[in-house]
C-alpha cells in the first residue's frame, strides 16, 4: 500500500511540476475565492463541509488543465453535480466561484483537447447545464438546460476557435507578430 502512495504522489508532483504558473495561480486563486466564500461569507446553501471538499474538486485540477484537460473538466463536473444536489439553486444565496468554474472548464474543454477527446470534453462541459437543471428544485426542464447552455457554450466555442499547441501555447498563427520593416515598406527620409 505505501509503493502505490508513493507511486501516486510522484505522479502528482512530476505532473505539477509540469504545469505553468499562471495554471497553478489559478487553481489556488479560485480555491482560495471558493473557500473563502464558503466559510467566510457564508455563500450557497449546500453544507460548508461538503461545499468545502467540492470546491477543491473542482478548483484544484485547473493546475493540470493544459496537460489533462478531461481530468480538470470530468472533476468540475463531479463536483459541480455533488455541489449542486445538496443546493438549492432558486435560493439568492448562491456562490459565485462554481459559475466562474463553469466558464474555464468550458474554455479548457475547447482549447485544450485533441481528436476525439474534443466531443468527450464537450459531453462533459455541457453537461453542467444539464446537471443545473436535474438539481433545479422546479424540476428538470430542456428550457433550463438550454438556458444554463448559453453560458457554458460560448466559452466552449470560444476554445475551438482559439486552439491551443501541445505545449498548451497559442498556435502561431494566433499569436501577433512584431512589426518589422521589410523591402517593401517605405525607408524614413533623414
Amino acid at each position: 500500500m505505501a509503493w502505490l502512495y508513493g507511486r501516486g504522489v510522484r505522479w502528482l508532483r512530476s505532473e505539477i511540476a509540469g504545469t505553468s504558473p499562471a495554471d497553478r495561480l489559478l487553481a489556488v486563486g479560485l480555491a482560495v475565492c471558493g473557500e473563502a466564500e464558503i466559510w467566510l461569507l457564508g455563500a450557497g446553501t449546500a453544507p460548508r463541509g461538503l461545499a468545502s471538499a467540492a470546491m477543491l474538486v473542482m478548483t484544484l485540477p485547473l493546475a493540470l488543465r493544459r496537460r489533462r484537460p478531461l481530468l480538470a473538466v470530468g472533476a468540475a463536473a463531479v463536483a459541480f453535480a455533488v455541489l449542486l444536489a445538496a443546493t438549492d439553486v432558486s435560493s439568492d444565496n448562491d456562490a459565485y466561484v462554481p459559475w466562474f468554474v463553469m466558464l474555464v472548464v468550458a474554455y479548457t474543454a475547447g482549447a485544450y483537447t485533441r481528436g476525439p477527446a474534443i466531443a468527450v470534453g464537450a459531453l462533459c462541459a455541457l453537461a453542467i447545464p444539464v446537471v443545473i437543471s436535474l438539481t433545479d428544485r422546479d424540476g428538470f426542464s430542456v428550457g433550463g438546460v438550454i438556458f444554463f447552455a448559453t453560458f457554458a457554450l460560448p466559452p466552449y466555442l470560444a476554445g475551438l476557435a482559439m486552439p491551443a499547441g501541445a505545449d498548451g501555447r497559442p498556435h502561431s498563427s494566433n499569436t501577433p507578430r512584431r512589426w518589422t520593416p521589410t523591402a517593401s515598406a517605405p525607408r524614413p527620409r533623414r
